[in-house]
């Protein structure tokens, strides 16, 4: 699901208590007519939207918009200054923007590309695909779940170093017609101005063994292998 649409198509049902309306007017301007003003941010072109959990989360010029999205009442805005500072970009803000982009294809739905990667993003896929531009990744995104479905995406660790960041997961998906693939994977992520611009993966078989487990001549399993 869009939900920057359908935040926009629900932007009339936008409320705040008095009590929330206290609470965001001490984190923006004096005089600031709180409703209106998240409205005209949520609005804005350059505005991403994206879901976690019961909630939903506006960011833009600096600017974080929390909504319920059941109730449509604004729970909090606070700023975080103007726009997104690399130095302020830490462990904590890449792992949440990779989760973020793992949990679009474990539900199936896509958010607002927009704050997860740049313009120029390259993604490459561990069997060879690959993707420049934000345009491809979307509609690769899209089209890739008309036919299939990722039913795991469990990531094991991440490892930070400056611009970069590699992450451990192991992954299961279903296509439509019933063929299921199951194997590990990294990722190799290169940031830019707090969003991806580089992205690689890479895949490992998830079925394991010791070929010399029963002495000194390798046996080896005669399966269907992957690409990798």
């Amino acid at each position: 699901m869009e939900w920057k649409k359908f935040l926009l198509d629900n932007i009339d049902r936008l409320r705040v208590t008095e009590k929330g309306r206290d609470r965001v007017g001490k984190n923006l301007r004096d005089g600031t007519d709180v409703l209106e003003y998240c409205k005209q941010k949520i609005a804005d072109v350059n505005s991403v939207v994206y879901r976690q959990g019961k909630n939903l989360y506006c960011e833009t010029d600096g600017l974080t918009i929390t909504v319920n999205a059941s109730s449509f009442t604004i729970i909090t805005a606070r700023v975080s200054g103007a726009g997104c500072s690399p130095k302020r970009f830490g462990a904590a803000e890449k792992e949440k923007t990779v989760r973020r982009w793992f949990g679009m294809w474990t539900e199936g739905r896509r958010d607002d590309l927009r704050g997860i990667f740049s313009d120029d993003v390259v993604y490459t896929e561990s069997w060879g695909p690959r993707y420049e531009g934000l345009d491809r990744v979307r509609l690769w995104f899209d089209e890739w779940n008309t036919r299939g479905r990722v039913d795991v995406w469990d990531i094991k660790w991440f490892m930070h170093g400056g611009e970069r960041t590699v992450v451990r997961w192991y992954f299961e998906n279903t296509m439509g017609g019933g063929a299921q693939e199951k194997f590990d994977g990294v990722s190799v992520v290169v940031w830019k101005d707090c969003k991806i611009l580089c992205l690689t993966e890479f895949g490992c078989s998830a079925d394991n063994y010791d070929p010399y487990e029963n002495g000194g001549e390798p046996v080896f399993r005669h399966a269907e292998h992957l690409w990798f």
